[in-house]
């Protein structure tokens, strides 16, 4: 069964820790990027499983963003670069493959996330080098 998050938070909730709740799972949907008033997002040690929805680009207000030790797989969603705010990310302990994305012109990366100090990547099937061009000299990171 698919959890709508956007029926469970409502109204202008700005913080929403749902960590550990294994009650939440199925897929993330794409109605997540409704959420635009959101700042903070922790969804750790829940159920969800499957890719993780572009729509999660559109919540720009984000600055905290940890979706850690759930199933998510398939890519990192480029449209993350959307989340300029963003000042932590953990993604770690999920099932994601491929490359860390950095923009190209056309597309966005991850490398767009000037603001973030924390970085969290591991205990997933990612592939290839970190991308040089995901670091900035005009970026705040202390922890990857």
């Amino acid at each position: 069964m698919s959890i709508s998050l956007v029926e469970l938070i409502s109204g202008h909730v700005s913080y929403r820790n749902l960590s550990f709740n294994k009650g939440l799972t199925g897929q993330l949907r794409a109605s997540i990027g409704k959420l635009t008033k959101l700042v903070h997002l922790n969804l750790v040690g829940c159920s969800f499983f499957g890719p993780i929805p572009d729509a999660i680009g559109s919540l720009t207000k984000l600055s905290y963003l940890s979706l850690k030790n759930n199933s998510f797989s398939g890519p990192i969603p480029p449209s993350i670069g959307n989340l300029a705010n963003l000042t932590f990310i953990d993604l770690s302990d999920n099932k994601l493959q491929g490359s860390i994305p950095v923009s190209n012109g056309t597309t966005l990366g991850l490398d767009k996330l000037l603001k973030a100090r924390h970085f969290h990547f591991g205990n997933n099937q990612l592939s290839g080098p970190i991308p040089p061009r995901l670091f900035s000299s005009m970026m705040a990171m202390i922890h990857l």
